[in-house]
């Protein structure tokens, strides 16, 4: 998390996984909402937009470890 040649920590953000999440949650909201206008449990949408972002649909999400 430090730069070991400065004496003052430098914080490092990993943008990969800020990036993942902001696709993880604003494809669960969409799919959240669309199943809801519809009349079906919006758990469905939950893990129908994650069965589509993840490494077996599009692959917006590859990193299987985060």
């Amino acid at each position: 998390m430090s730069n070991k040649k400065s004496k003052y920590p430098v914080l490092q953000v990993d943008l990969r996984l800020i990036s993942d999440l902001v696709v993880v949650i604003v494809s669960a909201a969409i799919g959240g909402i669309i199943f809801s206008c519809l009349g079906q449990p919006v758990i469905v949408g939950y893990l129908l937009a994650g069965s589509i972002i993840g490494p077996g649909g599009l692959k917006f999400i590859s990193e299987l470890v985060q």
